[in-house]
């Protein structure tokens, strides 16, 4: 529960960030900067950037993250109260 509560804590910092830089990026006249290289409008432009920022993001977070494997109780019974039985 206490990963949890960092993790949502996270979470939440790295979206304050990332609006405050969208909205910092948003501000700059991407047109004048850029020209015609990422589209041909400051929307496009800014969408693109966003896109591809997340896209990073996405490629170290994946790469960055190793997971471990789940092992089973042993048991295979799938009925429902012997689901419910495991969950309370």
């Amino acid at each position: 529960m206490e990963k949890q509560q960092i993790g949502s804590a996270w979470v939440s910092r790295m979206s304050g960030v990332g609006s405050l830089l969208i909205y910092g990026i948003g501000s700059l006249d991407l047109e004048g900067l850029l020209g015609n290289f990422l589209g041909d409008t400051q929307f496009k432009k800014m969408c693109l950037i966003a896109a591809l920022s997340m896209s990073v993001a996405q490629g170290i977070t994946c790469w960055a993250v190793h997971e471990r494997v789940l092992v089973g109780h042993g048991w295979v019974d799938t009925a429902l109260y012997t689901t419910m039985k495991y969950l309370r």
